[in-house]
């Protein structure tokens, strides 16, 4: 009977419904390295360690050890210069092109 009744105060309502209650606390600032890493995944840039006896693909694969952060920005620096020496050259070709023209048009 005071089981019942100990129950019977201390009824509480359970839902299953869960709280996020993150939004009440403030938003924490992301560090470079997570910068970096989605920076990478974003430019599609592998932010694994390049380690030949690790396997790349399978099951094992979520286990491989993200790059150091002066690997990352190696590789972010390497391919936003490849994408501008792209740029660059098509600018060049372009350059080439129109200044051929006055040279091809005296043999026309």
């Amino acid at each position: 009977m005071f089981r019942n009744a100990i129950k019977y105060l201390f009824k509480t309502k359970v839902t299953k419904k869960s709280f996020d209650f993150s939004i009440f606390l403030p938003k924490a600032p992301q560090t470079h390295k997570q910068q970096l890493l989605e920076e990478c995944t974003k430019r599609g840039i592998p932010i694994h360690v390049d380690n030949s006896l690790e396997q790349s693909s399978g099951a094992y694969s979520i286990f491989r050890n993200p790059a150091s952060e002066a690997e990352l920005e190696n590789r972010l620096s390497t391919k936003k210069a490849i994408i501008l020496s792209k740029r660059v050259n098509f600018i060049a070709f372009l350059a080439l092109i129109v200044s051929a023209i006055p040279l091809i048009r005296p043999f026309l």
